[in-house]
């Protein structure tokens, strides 16, 4: 390519680490929903450890 195709060039608006970023938030949501529905779920079963 010459220099001035070059500068003409234009990245993409995604990259790797907002990709990265997206997933990982998406498996921190997940696990949170995963969490809360088993506390519900031990709540309504009563299954729920005694601390005393």
């Amino acid at each position: 390519m010459s220099d001035e195709e070059l500068m003409k060039v234009q990245g993409g608006s995604i990259s790797a680490a907002l990709v990265t970023s997206i997933v990982n938030a998406g498996k921190s949501i997940f696990e949170f929903g995963r969490t809360i529905g088993s506390a519900i779920r031990r709540l309504f079963e009563s299954s729920i450890c005694k601390l005393s």
